[in-house]
């Protein structure tokens, strides 16, 4: 057993292990020999026990292991209150438990306190505790009068505060930790599991143990922001109200006394409490299946389109989606996530797996379900809806059916840029899916697994990576197709051999018949994905606009010089400011986003194409240009003269005048011409000749 002195040490270094040799000497008055001494009597004490020893940081701290703070909870009889201490996953949630409870003035002297640890400590927990509730739309924030508190949708909140007493309730003093932190007194917890039990016997239904152990704390918890004007603000649709007629809900509202909540946060507590076995397809009314089924068609069409594939049974799939979606429909809507760790674990390694690839094109292409939902598709539902879609694009007992291959573009120039080459990539690979493009950098970090993946102008050492340019002739193009089939595909692009066929046999097809016949070679040929009319038509519609057809006179300035980008810019969007295609806020985000250090707007050496985001002031498509004759520096070290201020109402609408764009900035001939003259006029001629 170690001696007290030494146990004294060793919790003041768990519970602040940034504490330097001298500054322990000075809180335990203990000379540096005596320091010394205790260390090697913890160490030892410690490799007696198995454990790993206490190590020094190269700044005078110390690295304490993990294992060591859990032998000392479950081993060493220490009292609770003052002597009490906690690792650092426990300290997050400990502050996450406070911070849901909004009668407390929360500082950092506060957590310091109650935790034991200093507020250097407390900063660390903190940002660790903000990442988590980042990915969950929470923020935290603080004011000298208010403290700290959490911010964000309450639904989002609520959520968080379930998954967090969910994994409280796993840790070894997670009981201990709810019990003192949560804020619900013993009398309160005790009057809740009686009501719940009521709720049992009378509906006979059973909780599990699990559920009967977090959902008297989540309830309470819930009540008391309620009291404090946290509500869930969905606005229930009349069609949802009519739940409020079911019998279990008017039951539930009777016994827990929810009858001053009203009838949304009545509603909300009622689902949180029914389990999917209660609330099944036949309590959705039928006003809402319809809007489900509109919904689903919708996202369905998305699919056909991103992908290519026309679905064969579209009635088919539908139904196994509407009976799937809608008893699923009040849980997703209200975030009610049953917590069967091991059951999805075994079902998503042994069933779901195998439709993996689709899950990323299926989060995509639901996004019209996510709006009418109003909150995003959990990853369990995408598994399921992937799984629904793979089971009718992969037929059964058909194990060589090729898998719809995915790519990616990694682009190092921005939004424009990148969407630009994804423009033509899609085109030149209608039976690839693309995921969005992504820098190198959040490639990396995201781990995402792709079959192709295409690099704007450098090489990555990934497997079938392919080097593009964004400008591509018509033979280039070819030439890529050819290589990525010889080597992705592992055989001859059919679709060249579509193209030898059809140019020796379209003398002889009716014009109107071409697309027809083409299609039908494909699949003679075993083409899996041909080009559907609709879908070329919209990307031609796309694509038509050159930069001719967007400049005017008017919307074309040419001055010697400016002070600097941003007057260059004021310059440069004024035209679109006139004819009201941008606001003055647009014009002043453009502004704002540009990084002079670092900018990723430049094409070429000359050229700049600012813009922000449609939703940041854009009121319609539009372009100008400002064409300055000295120069200017656009970026810490590079200059140019030449600046198309663009504003896209999507990311596609403007690609073929980003084309011309492109060919300009490659083109110092045209630079020059462009440059060297003060008539409008021949600008907009040499823009012309471009396009033609």
């Amino acid at each position: 057993m170690l001696e007290e002195k030494y146990l004294a040490i060793l919790k003041e270094i768990i519970s602040n292990p940034s504490i330097t040799r001298k500054g322990l000497e000075s809180r335990r008055d203990l000379s540096k020999d005596q320091i010394k001494y205790a260390m090697n009597k913890i160490n030892a004490y410690l490799s007696e026990k198995e454990l790993p020893s206490i190590q020094r940081t190269r700044s005078g701290g110390f690295i304490i292991d993990e294992a060591i703070i859990r032998f000392l909870q479950t081993n060493e009889k220490i009292q609770e209150g003052e002597d009490l201490f906690y690792s650092e996953d426990e300290r997050i949630m400990i502050l996450a438990l406070l911070l849901f409870n909004e009668s407390l003035d929360l500082s950092l002297e506060y957590f310091s306190y109650e935790l034991k640890v200093s507020k250097n400590t407390i900063l660390r927990d903190l940002s660790k505790l903000k990442e988590k509730m980042t990915n969950h739309s929470i923020q935290v924030a603080y004011s000298r009068t208010q403290g700290y508190s959490i911010s964000g949708k309450e639904l989002f909140i609520r959520d968080f505060i379930k998954e967090t007493l969910f994994y409280v309730n796993k840790m070894s003093n997670g009981t201990q930790m709810v019990e003192r932190f949560s804020g619900v007194t013993q009398e309160e917890r005790s009057d809740a599991e009686k009501k719940l039990k009521t709720i049992e016997m009378k509906l006979e239904i059973r909780f599990t143990d699990e559920q009967f152990k977090i959902l008297p704390y989540f309830l309470l918890i819930i009540f008391k922001r309620i009291k404090h004007g946290r509500s869930v603000g969905k606005n229930s649709t009349e069609e949802e109200l009519d739940i409020y007629q079911l019998k279990e809900v008017r039951l539930i509202e009777q016994v827990l006394e929810l009858n001053n909540f009203g009838r949304n946060e009545t509603i909300y507590i009622c689902l949180q409490i029914l389990t999917s076995k209660i609330i099944s397809a036949e309590f959705v009314s039928e006003t809402i299946t319809e809007k489900l089924r509109r919904t689903l068609l919708i996202c369905i069409d998305n699919f056909e389109i991103k992908t290519s594939i026309e679905l064969k049974d579209r009635e088919t799939l539908l139904n196994s989606l509407l009976y799937h979606l809608t008893p699923a429909y009040y849980r997703i809507r209200y975030l009610i996530n049953e917590k069967n760790d091991f059951y999805e674990k075994e079902f998503l390694e042994n069933v779901i797996a195998q439709y993996d690839f689709l899950n990323s094109i299926i989060k995509d292409c639901f996004k019209p379900l996510e709006d009418l939902l109003e909150v995003p598709l959990p990853e369990i539902e995408i598994m399921y809806i992937s799984l629904i879609f793979g089971s009718k694009i992969l037929p059964q007992g058909k194990t060589n059916y090729p898998k719809m291959k995915t790519a990616i573009v990694i682009c190092p120039k921005g939004v424009t840029y990148s969407q630009l080459m994804l423009s033509q990539l899609m085109d030149i690979f209608p039976e690839v899916y693309f995921y969005e493009p992504v820098s190198y950098r959040a490639f990396e970090k995201s781990n995402l697994k792709v079959d192709i993946i295409f690099s704007i102008g450098h090489f990555h050492p990934y497997e079938n990576c392919f080097v593009v340019q964004a400008a591509m002739t018509d033979e280039e193009k070819q030439q890529l197709r050819y290589q990525v089939f010889k080597k992705v595909f592992g055989l001859e692009d059919k679709t060249s051999i579509v193209g030898r066929i059809m140019d020796e046999i379209s003398q002889y097809v009716p014009e109107d018949k071409i697309l027809e016949v083409q299609n039908s070679v494909s699949a003679i040929l075993g083409e899996r994905l041909p080009l559907r009319k609709e879908i070329s038509s919209k990307n031609s519609e796309n694509l038509s606009m050159r930069i001719y057809d967007f400049l005017t006179i008017d919307k074309i300035t040419i001055i010697n010089r400016v002070e600097d980008y941003k007057e260059a810019m004021i310059l440069a969007g004024r035209p679109l400011l006139l004819d009201q295609s941008v606001t003055e806020s647009y014009v002043q985000s453009v502004i704002d986003s540009h990084d002079f250090d670092d900018p990723y707007t430049i094409l070429g050496e000359e050229v700049a194409i600012p813009h922000a985001l449609p939703g940041e002031g854009v009121q319609k498509i539009g372009i100008s240009l400002l064409i300055v004759r000295e120069g200017f520096f656009y970026a810490k070290d590079h200059s140019l003269k030449l600046v198309f201020f663009i504003a896209p109402i999507d990311k596609k609408q403007h690609n073929q005048a980003i084309i011309d764009i492109l060919t300009i900035a490659e083109s110092q001939e045209i630079i020059d011409r462009l440059t060297n003259t003060d008539d409008r006029r021949e600008v907009l001629n040499i823009l012309k000749e471009i396009s033609n």
